[in-house]
């Protein structure tokens, strides 16, 4: 039995000045600043000396937000060991790069997903310099970076194996630099010491907590993150100190605790959201998120709201938007690091010889056409609230309110104002200006987007020619968007939906434009990054969850093999995002009886297609309105044998010229293998 230590009086230890002298307390160890700033204010000054846990159901990003915090400690000189027993290095490495040529505004934007697909790099041209630079900006900032495979080798890193790999790592480093970060990824895998025996997996975590919170006292304080999942009955609520999985000593043995969720799951005074959709929250990109501090030992608990970006790795701050610049170096570079013991670890910036000849042979450009790949797809948008469908119909008179009925079941209504009359091909290009604005990358004149951009977006198609009547056009419908106001008083309906006290300061009810866009030598971009100043309409549609995404090339399909493609006039596009909104209502609606309702498209006069056209009997002679039914008709006919033959819809059948209705299911638009 090990002997008590004596103790002395607590008034002599306070006297002693090497543990409470001003010049002791000038010298300890900063915290390790996580690289956000409001998340370091309220955690005072960063993650401190002791064990930080972070939880989160899964997808919510814990390894991607560890990551980007990895990254930032070691570019600012902290030595940072990332014990991972998930991912091996190349992927983590992966996922570095594509937050940062995220984050510099590289033109291509690309996921892991795609540098991990064969054809989609084979397809690539630019991209291949921006993957370059993203990697050449990452490599010059990670010296100090170090990623352990803890499954390489057959046999898993216990926390002992931690312990004593991090213990090596810490004499090497001979006490340079910044606090150390250790991270562990993740506690529910982390495998137990031969010999050591628990009868659950409760005993089994808390077993390795006790490690951990060993190991952040080591060194005079070491700053541990590990990461948790939670369990199953919290994914749908509010992350709470007793979420996480396996809990046991979590809650009593960290220092800190923090815990990611949906913002929309909760109120701002607190209380569990329960008309949130968790489908519908991750469709958003980004999606919004926030890091919730459930327990400091020292500090305070709050929450940070954080937008996640997850096809490309990477969390801001809410309100935060990418830089277009690469990040800046530290002032100092950190000192050279001595080689490290284990084989399975080295700094991220050199990687094992066998990668580095791998990485020395450059992959070819390809110049010719390849099929895309669903994750390589664009992604275009559509506004689906009562207010955009009654602007596409000319409804309303401009400068007189109008009364929208937003919930029917609640007899709720939202009214607005518009300034001036819009067309349905003014709002199909305000849906486009949306999807342009959601890439992230056109806040400033030097990544700027063209009217030929536009143009792609809104047809599906990177070929069609930008001719002069197309640029007047396009030109025109932008003039009209721009000199346009509008206003919402949407109060009644944010309160229904229990938005009310989120939303409050949008300030939807003051006339605003319907669309603002700076211009540079002829291109166009965005002159601020909040959604409210740049289209409030969609603003108020992503608040409100009523956004329909699906990709551009489901726009361009063909009829059929062999057949001339789509017409591309402005009523044909008009045309096939009215059937994709349609057919998305009833892919998404959970009703038989509403999908049996909404399977019958109608063509007559009075059809709400023909509002969207405004196309009036009382135009036409005898003679013209029967052409022009038919025009109409043949054009929807041609989309859906296009949706057919890419699979989006099973069949369909005309009822004369009166109405069609689609039969069978109807896809998912991003499943689908599109042909070029």
């Amino acid at each position: 039995m090990a002997q008590p230590q004596s103790a002395a009086p607590l008034s002599a230890l306070l006297l002693d000045e090497a543990e409470f002298g001003s010049d002791a307390l000038l010298r300890a160890h900063p915290c390790v600043s996580t690289g956000f700033p409001a998340l370091d204010r309220l955690l005072g000054g960063g993650l401190s000396p002791g064990l930080t846990v972070l939880g989160a159901s899964p997808g919510l990003g814990k390894s991607t937000l560890a990551l980007n915090i990895a990254q930032h400690a070691a570019a600012h000189g902290s030595p940072v060991r990332y014990y991972s027993y998930e991912m091996p290095p190349k992927r983590l490495g992966m996922k570095l790069i594509t937050r940062e040529n995220f984050l510099r505004g590289g033109s291509p934007l690309f996921s892991v997903k795609d540098l991990f697909d064969a054809d989609t790099l084979r397809g690539w041209t630019d991209g291949w310099e921006a993957y370059r630079q993203a990697r050449r900006q990452v490599a010059e900032r990670l010296d100090r970076l170090y990623i352990i495979d803890c499954d390489a080798g057959g046999k898993a890193y216990t926390a002992e194996d931690i312990r004593a790999d991090f213990f090596r790592f810490m004499e090497e480093q001979g006490g340079t630099g910044g606090m150390p970060l250790l991270i562990v990824d993740y506690l529910q895998i982390l495998p137990l010491e031969d010999g050591v025996r628990v009868s659950d997996a409760r005993q089994a975590v808390d077993h390795n907590v006790r490690k951990m919170t060993a190991l952040s006292k080591a060194f005079g304080g070491v700053a541990v993150l590990l990461i948790s999942s939670l369990g199953r009955s919290s994914y749908k609520i509010p992350v709470q100190i007793d979420s996480f999985k396996e809990s046991g000593s979590i809650e009593f043995s960290a220092d800190t605790l923090l815990g990611i969720q949906f913002s929309a799951c909760q109120g701002q005074d607190g209380s569990p959201n329960r008309e949130w959709n968790m489908i519908q929250e991750k469709d958003k990109n980004p999606r919004e998120m926030d890091l919730v501090v459930l327990k400091q030992r020292y500090g305070e608990t709050g929450r940070v709201p954080f937008l996640y970006y997850a096809a490309y790795d990477c969390f801001t701050e809410a309100g935060d938007r990418p830089p277009v610049s690469p990040l800046p170096r530290p002032e100092e570079a950190p000192p050279a690091q001595a080689a490290v013991p284990s084989q399975t670890a080295a700094p991220l910036s050199q990687p094992p010889a066998a990668e580095q000849a791998e990485a020395a042979e450059e992959i070819p450009l390809v110049e010719e056409f390849v099929r895309p790949r669903t994750q390589g797809l664009e992604k275009a948008c559509m506004n689906n609230t009562m207010i955009a469908h009654s602007l596409r119909g000319g409804g309303g008179v401009p400068g007189e309110e109008q009364s929208c009925r937003v919930i029917p079941a609640k007899g709720i209504s939202t009214r607005y104002t518009i300034s001036a009359e819009l067309s349905c091909g003014d709002c199909d290009v305000a849906d486009a200006v949306y999807s342009l604005f959601l890439t992230e990358k056109y806040f400033s004149p030097e990544n700027s987007f063209s009217l030929r951009r536009l143009l792609t977006l809104l047809t599906g198609d990177s070929r069609q020619t930008l001719t002069a009547r197309r640029r007047d056009a396009l030109l025109a419908s932008l003039d009209r968007l721009q000199g346009a106001t509008l206003s919402i008083r949407c109060g009644e309906e944010l309160e229904a939906r229990g938005m009310d006290r989120k939303y409050e300061k949008a300030g939807f009810d003051q006339p605003r434009s319907f669309l603002r866009l700076a211009q540079h030598n002829g291109r166009y971009y965005f002159p601020s990054v909040q959604l409210a100043e740049v289209l409030p309409l969609y603003a108020y549609a992503t608040m409100t969850g009523q956004v329909i995404s699906f990709p551009t090339a489901l726009l361009s399909a063909r009829p059929g093999p062999g057949k001339k493609p789509l017409s591309s006039t402005a009523e044909a596009i008009a045309i096939r995002h009215f059937l994709i909104y349609r057919l998305e209502v009833v892919r998404n609606r959970k009703s038989p009886q509403e999908q049996h309702k909404m399977r019958t498209i109608a063509l007559g006069r009075d059809s709400q297609l023909f509002r969207l056209l405004r196309i009036r009997r009382e135009d036409y002679s005898s003679a013209d309105w029967s052409r022009r039914c038919r025009r109409v008709a043949g054009l929807v006919a041609d989309a859906l044998e296009a949706f057919r033959q890419a699979g989006y819809i099973q069949g369909y059948v005309f009822h004369e010229e009166s109405s069609v209705t689609v039969s069978g299911a109807v896809a998912d638009p991003w499943t689908l293998d599109y042909e070029p």
